[in-house]
């Protein structure tokens, strides 16, 4: 259940990701970061789930995150890193997924920026609801 949202809201991402920026995903196999070019890393978070039907295969309803998390390096200011936040957002804004009786929608958006030492970085988390088919 969580494994289709995943691939559907990760595939979303990937074929609509800003050209030319290293896109970093969870449980990728570790590389390393150049150190003086932007990168992104992408993130689904499960948060709460509930049963909303009852039976063998009941309906449960799910709330998360999408994470994406924009790191440019400092001395590159952060006009480029407000940017990236714009088109990630925009990537998600007004989407929805749905295979019946399985669905997903981004509901909303918050951002943070967390400057560090080397990196400026913006994070851009899309608020997401789904009702999926719990299969036994």
């Amino acid at each position: 259940m969580l494994k289709l949202l995943t691939l559907a809201i990760r595939h979303h991402f990937t074929t609509k990701a800003p050209v030319g920026v290293r896109i970093v995903y969870d449980n990728a196999p570790q590389t390393k970061v150049d150190q003086t070019k932007p990168f992104i890393r992408f993130s689904v978070r499960p948060g709460a789930s509930k049963p909303i039907s009852t039976g063998d295969n009941p309906l449960i309803e799910m709330i998360g995150r999408i994470e994406m998390s924009i790191f440019v390096p400092t001395e590159q200011g952060d006009a480029q890193a407000l940017d990236l936040a714009d088109q990630c957002e925009a990537i998600f804004r007004n989407y929805r997924w749905q295979v019946p009786p399985n669905r997903l929608l981004v509901e909303g958006f918050e951002r943070t920026i967390l400057p560090e030492e080397q990196w400026y970085q913006v994070k851009v988390s899309a608020l997401w609801r789904a009702i999926m088919r719990l299969e036994r």
